[in-house]
């Protein structure tokens, strides 16, 4: 998400009034008229409030309740599915959400192994830093095999695949260039 779009949806956002569901047809025009102009990324914030809108009635439309809830439940897998029903929401962003819910609440310690792989945002970062590291081969483009890969390294070296995988993206994302000269 650009740093344009975020700031028009979230102008968008405080324009309408929210409380009990939305008008649809007046969420998009007001997004386009505030420079949101890609019908999917209209698309895109229309879906992620209906399911919003749509969670069950104990969790008061908090997505962030409801996915930590669904986590300590052992429900991993479900908050995965049902994220990536939501248009232009999958596997990258569905598993970067996660992760990061699963590390500011401190859940990893409610994940069973075969949870991590939906905390593991795969980007060219990532794959770049687990390459450098000789986690994966410069080949490997199978974002499951990647994964599993990053996972079982962290497990064998006794360090946390969520923390690793936030640190491989910022590395990459912020400074890999610098910090391989510095190797």
């Amino acid at each position: 998400m650009s740093e344009r779009f975020m700031w028009a949806t979230l102008k968008t956002l405080k324009e309408i009034e929210l409380d009990s569901g939305y008008d649809k047809q007046l969420l998009d025009n007001r997004l386009q008229s505030n420079g949101v102009n890609n019908h999917k990324d209209r698309k895109m914030v229309c879906e992620v409030l209906d399911f919003v809108f749509n969670l069950p009635t104990p969790y008061d439309h908090n997505i962030v309740r409801y996915t930590i809830e669904r986590i300590k439940s052992g429900k991993i897998l479900d908050i995965f599915n049902e994220l990536n029903t939501i248009y232009a929401i999958g596997d990258k962003l569905s598993s970067f959400y996660i992760r990061d819910v699963a590390l500011v609440f401190d859940l990893e310690n409610k994940l069973l192994v075969d949870d991590f792989k939906y905390c593991q945002p795969i980007d060219t970062w990532v794959k770049q830093v687990a390459v450098k590291l000789g986690i994966i081969s410069s080949q490997e483009g199978d974002i499951e095999t990647i994964k599993l890969a990053i996972i079982n390294g962290c497990q064998g070296a006794n360090t946390s695949p969520l923390l690793f995988n936030a640190g491989a993206w910022m590395v990459g994302a912020k400074s890999f260039d610098l910090l391989i000269e510095q190797l």
